[in-house]
């Protein structure tokens, strides 16, 4: 499988992601429904321009503190987490 050499070839990279998150995330994704147009939304933040309280209380959209969810994002090895069902990628 493709995805299994990839995954291989990145194993010594900070960015590797599993194949059990990729089809958790996948199956998270499928079932999201933010609205009849949006299965999506992107956040791009812009450093040093004010936007940290922006970007925490984005990422208290799971449930959790936003600052809490920062933290495990910027932690994680492959910069991904989940957080209560809602999927991060920083």
């Amino acid at each position: 499988m493709l995805s299994e050499v990839i995954q291989r070839a990145i194993w010594g990279s900070k960015y590797y992601f599993s194949l059990i998150e990729n089809r958790e995330c996948h199956e998270l994704a499928r079932n999201y429904d933010i609205n009849e147009e949006f299965e999506r939304v992107y956040l791009y933040h812009i450093r040093k321009t004010g936007g940290t309280s922006i970007n925490h209380m984005f990422l208290s959209l799971g449930g959790e503190q936003g600052k809490e969810v920062y933290d495990s994002l910027s932690r994680s090895r492959n910069l991904r987490i989940i957080s209560n069902d809602k999927i991060f990628v920083g």
